[in-house]
């Protein structure tokens, strides 16, 4: 198994479709980044992005748990 970018994200609106939202995510990472699309696609190091949705407000909460707001 290689290894993927995970991402963990709180969306405002969540999209219909994470696994289109992960496609278009790997293509638009792979445009900005040459490294990335390389490793991506002609080496094939990585594998596609894996995406975690979380709800709204994980990241305010997790963050004033640890008094990091601010």
């Amino acid at each position: 198994m290689r290894g993927a970018h995970e991402w963990v994200i709180e969306f405002v609106k969540e999209p219909e479709d994470a696994e289109q939202f992960a496609k278009i995510l790997d293509q638009e990472l792979g445009k900005i980044n040459n490294y990335y699309f390389d490793e991506r696609h002609d080496t094939k190091v990585i594998g596609m992005p894996i995406v975690h949705v979380v709800p709204q407000g994980t990241f305010y909460n997790r963050f004033k748990s640890k008094n990091k707001l601010g």
